[in-house]
């Protein structure tokens, strides 16, 4: 919990962050301890809900003296006293695991797609109703297509190709059961009915 007047500078908080004390914040603008390129938007913010009463909300992050990077989450409301406005209350809290947890799903994220888009290997992805969400260069090359002519259209659980050969029930446990299918066909545009495309090799 933190506490500010009406000039948007600390009166109290019940923890301080690391490396700092109740008495080296008090009378301290808050704006002035979150990281510099953000002190601006954030004085806004506070200042806006200080002058319509209207709650926000943000983000920001402390680094300490050790180093150590903390996020905080901060939701900002007007202080009243008897229906007197007299400062904002902020309620906050540290995200710094979630944050942690979000960066490196970000990180696995980048490298996944580094290494599809990379490939020499045709390869595409699906999403879990079938319908391909992305593909690689190489599977762009390999048969002709354009992105905009199969994302979000071409589904392989519709795939005639797939249908006719039987083997939709091997591919339909992969999305049903997370089970691996593994198998050589031969595929042939003209078999394709669901979607619409030009200009694409067998």
């Amino acid at each position: 919990i933190v506490l500010l007047d009406k000039d948007l500078c600390i009166l109290y908080t019940n923890r301080p962050s690391p490396g700092l004390t109740l008495d080296n914040l008090i009378g301290v603008p808050l704006h002035t301890l979150v990281e510099e390129g953000r002190q601006e938007e954030i004085r806004k913010k506070l200042a806006r809900t200080l002058k319509t009463g209207r709650p926000c909300s943000y983000e920001t992050q402390f680094t300490t003296p050790d180093g150590d990077i903390i996020y905080y989450e901060s939701e900002v409301v007007p202080w009243k006293i008897k229906n007197r406005k007299v400062g904002l209350i902020l309620t906050t809290r540290n995200i710094t695991d979630q944050k942690k947890t979000q960066n490196e799903l970000l990180r696995q994220t980048e490298f996944l797609d580094a290494t599809i888009d990379n490939s020499p290997f045709p390869m595409w992805i699906a999403g879990p109703d079938g319908f391909m969400i992305r593909s690689n260069q190489a599977l762009r090359k390999t048969l002709g297509f354009k992105d905009a002519q199969l994302i979000g259209k071409y589904n392989i659980l519709h795939d005639e190709n797939i249908q006719k050969q039987g083997l939709l029930p091997q591919v339909e446990e992969v999305f049903s059961k997370h089970k691996t299918a593994r198998f050589t066909m031969p595929w042939s545009s003209a078999e394709i009915h669901h979607v619409k495309y030009a200009s694409v090799r067998d």
